[in-house]
């Protein structure tokens, strides 16, 4: 958990317990979809462009959805909206992991986007609301609960796989358990100044990112090409191109996840020592270099460890644009963060079907360079702008 300091309210410290539980159950689910996504591209006989088409579906609910995410947010508060969407995102994506032909997995994935993207609005803004109320940089350790969930899940998905339990029961058995836990963490989520008792007061409308914020939502789309990329297309690389079966390849994730998730709880001191600009030019770097470790590599293993290297450097990417966001002067925090998830989804929605075409068209490790590219281009985006400092409590 992140470390408690002298005179954090109780409520602060509860919520923020509370908050690290939820993205720890969003990336549980969302882990144990990526490593699941190899067997279902078998089973359904999915060719990578139509894979990428399947994943632009997942996209494509999660993109269209927020704005109407973020007035639900705005008017029954981050808390209630935050409870709502994990269940439901718990229902979801075991019903895309079963499903049984094509055309209801584009159905399956368009719905569970929808209600992913939501969750993604909703827990974001609740983790603002605690960064802010405690006034010191939090947002990293946050995301790597989230990185930590993905990382449990891909070990447990691996091992579901190589044991034959690859039809589903063991995701469907993972909803059910944690579908309580997110019941009872939401109950001491921060309750939002911007709700009333029924949650009847208006919240903000939905408007495109001002100017003073187009910059970082590039970088923030950038972040999600690289880690999104690695998510979905890892697995089926280090099969098809490494020789390695599906329950090893799952290998690959599991370290890009480890590597996320020690780094963003790393991620809060390095910020405090070394500065926000000096932590994304890093990150940047160290990402790209990954990849071509990963590409380069002639030995399954050495490529599986790039994976390492790009959860290194790509891990405080997000959270940082989403924390720098929402303490932007004259930019209120609720359009920060709903511009910058703007970004981070449209990264999510478009890498996968792009690296998926690529690939189809000329070569899946010619698709994946592309990351390369978005690294050194969040390089050289960071050095340019004025990052705030997020341990002075913001004026919102």
């Amino acid at each position: 958990m992140p470390r408690d300091y002298p005179g954090e309210p109780f409520e602060v410290r509860r919520a923020r317990y509370a908050a690290s539980t939820v993205f720890l159950i969003f990336g549980s689910i969302v882990g144990f979809w990526f490593v699941h996504i190899p067997v279902v591209a078998g089973r359904l006989g999915l060719e990578p462009a139509v894979l990428g088409l399947a994943l632009l579906c997942l996209g494509v609910g999660s993109l269209a959805f927020q704005p109407v995410a973020g007035l639900i947010v705005g008017r029954v508060g981050s808390k209630r909206a935050t409870v709502v969407f994990a269940v439901a995102f718990l229902i979801a994506f075991p019903v895309v992991v079963n499903v049984p032909n094509v055309p209801l997995l584009f159905v399956a994935l368009i719905a569970t986007g929808m209600v992913g993207g939501a969750l993604n609005v909703s827990v974001n803004t609740q983790a603002s609301r605690i960064e802010t109320a405690r006034a010191r940089p939090s947002m990293s350790v946050f995301h790597g609960f989230f990185s930590s969930g993905v990382l449990l899940a891909s070990v447990a998905g691996g091992t579901m796989i190589n044991h034959g339990w690859d039809d589903g029961s063991g995701v469907v058995a993972a909803g059910a358990i944690l579908i309580p836990i997110a019941l009872i963490a939401g109950r001491w989520l921060l309750a939002d100044e911007t709700a009333g008792p029924a949650g009847t007061k208006k919240g903000p409308r939905f408007t495109l990112p001002p100017p003073a914020l187009l910059g970082l939502v590039l970088l923030a789309f950038l972040s999600n090409t690289i880690e999104f990329t690695v998510n979905d297309w890892s697995a089926l690389f280090l099969t098809t191109e490494k020789g390695m079966s599906a329950g090893d390849a799952a290998s690959g994730l599991g370290l890009f996840a480890l590597a996320m998730a020690v780094s963003r709880f790393a991620g809060g001191k390095a910020v405090e020592r070394l500065g926000a600009r000096r932590v994304v030019v890093a990150g940047g770097l160290t990402a790209a270099l990954g990849m071509v470790v990963v590409l380069s590599a002639s030995w399954p293993l050495l490529s599986a460890s790039g994976f390492l290297l790009i959860g290194i450097g790509a891990a405080n990417l997000a959270p940082l644009f989403m924390s720098q966001a929402s303490h932007m002067p004259g930019v209120e925090p609720a359009v920060g963060v709903a511009a910058t998830a703007t970004g981070l989804t449209a990264g999510f929605l478009l890498a996968p079907p792009i690296i998926g075409f690529i690939a189809q068209a000329f070569t899946l490790p010619l698709a994946l360079g592309l990351t390369v590219v978005a690294g050194l281009f969040i390089t050289a985006g960071a050095l340019r702008r004025t990052w705030a400092d997020v341990s002075a409590p913001s004026g919102a």
